[in-house]
């Protein structure tokens, strides 16, 4: 594995969006995990997660695809999404893999292709299973609490904000509202004349809009606790401000948005009020452009952007 921290990598875009860009660019697997912070502070969370494999001392555990996406609990401890594998891994403060959730299979504490997870406020792990289509929650020591939101269609994303878990349900072409306790609230989609196409992706503004990525028509949807249309930003095509098949969004504290557009190649940024900012192609340490997957949130207030070979 090697990794490389520089102030930005060659050939990528000047700062003209106010994040403070450090890179972190881990070699394994399939690909490249490319990390850009606000802060470094989590940067030894990440060195593993392109990873092949894990070293007996950690465990003889084996990720099978090197980690295909990784989630923060409230202590800042790092969970690597490991789709393929249908587990969770946890790293402890050595960055090895101290613990493993989940497994192959439909029974309780089983996953079938893992894709998203969160964490309440009370450090349970809800796991989003899209093969599935439900949700999982474990204790904060791994253990299997409740299954619910059974006939989820191919879900691709999970959001918690306080005791309201929000779910894209992809092909169903709505977002459901869970409380805390696994109960249906809400169904957000047609009847309240919101015509989603394909949502991939959630994110919370600080002023609690919830902004809906509908990767189908390259839009994002801005809805409100109710679920009524605030607005709507972003448009298909080619040019500045325009996206494809975007597949996840990421709101910095700040008020930032960033959405990856792996069709393009382009990362965009826009503002809250869905001003379009800037959009950029990241590279690796060779300056090689290379094709934007997804934008994450660190619990320091910091983004990542994974790329792949």
């Amino acid at each position: 594995m090697q990794v490389n921290r520089a102030s930005g990598p060659p050939g990528a875009p000047r700062n003209t969006t106010g994040l403070n860009r450090r890179s972190l660019l881990v070699r394994g697997g399939k690909g490249l995990g490319f990390v850009w912070l606000t802060s470094l502070t989590s940067c030894r969370l990440l060195e593993q997660l392109r990873e092949p494999a894990v070293a007996a001392d950690a465990g003889a555990v084996t990720v099978t695809t090197g980690g295909d996406h990784v989630v923060f609990d409230n202590e800042g401890s790092a969970y690597i999404i490991d789709a393929l594998g249908r587990r969770l891994h946890r790293l402890d403060v050595s960055d090895r893999i101290d613990r493993s959730i989940g497994g192959l299979g439909s029974s309780a504490g089983e996953l079938n292709g893992p894709v998203d997870a969160a964490f309440g406020a009370d450090g349970t792990l809800i796991v989003l299973d899209r093969g599935n289509g439900r949700l999982h929650t474990f204790s904060s020591e791994g253990d299997p609490l409740m299954t619910f939101g059974e006939g989820l269609t191919r879900p691709g994303a999970l959001l918690v904000d306080g005791d309201r878990i929000y779910v894209c349900d992809t092909l169903g072409h709505s977002v459901r509202l869970y409380g805390s306790d696994g109960i249906l609230q809400q169904t957000f989609g047609s009847e309240q004349g919101l015509q989603f196409n394909g949502p991939r992706g959630l994110a919370i503004a600080p002023d609690g809009l919830l902004h809906v990525l509908d990767a189908g028509s390259a839009r994002v949807h801005v809805i409100d606790a109710e679920g009524s249309l605030v607005r709507s930003y972003g448009e298909y095509g080619g040019e500045p401000g325009q996206m494809y098949r975007p597949c996840s969004i990421a709101i910095t504290p700040s008020g930032q948005v960033m959405m990856t557009d792996p069709s393009s190649g382009f990362v965009h940024t826009f503002s809250l009020d869905g001003e379009f900012e800037d959009r950029f192609r990241p590279t690796n340490d060779a300056g090689e452009q290379r094709m934007p997957l997804r934008v994450s949130a660190t619990p320091t207030g910091g983004l990542y952007v994974w790329i792949d070979e």
